[in-house]
């Protein structure tokens, strides 16, 4: 939902389950985060200059009904 101003919910099959308004014009890359993961995290892009109404450019933090999985970390060693 970028260019919506929404953040979509998708089923593991592809359903779309949810849809959050936000209070931003382009939101983007949600993760979780917290002890639990259960705290979602959105950052929001900034399109056109800043205007002090907008949450353009802003980061969002609210609990989420969904825990989310721990990501593996990455090992990358070079040759």
């Amino acid at each position: 939902g970028v260019s919506a101003g929404c953040l979509n919910r998708f089923s593991a099959a592809g359903h779309l389950i949810e849809r959050l308004l936000l209070p931003c014009r382009a939101p983007t890359m949600p993760c979780f985060g917290g002890d639990a993961l259960t705290d979602l995290y959105l950052t929001s892009l900034v399109r056109t200059a800043l205007d002090p109404q907008d949450l353009d450019g802003a980061l969002f933090c609210w609990p989420s009904r969904t825990a989310g999985l721990p990501a593996p970390r990455w090992n990358w060693t070079p040759p």
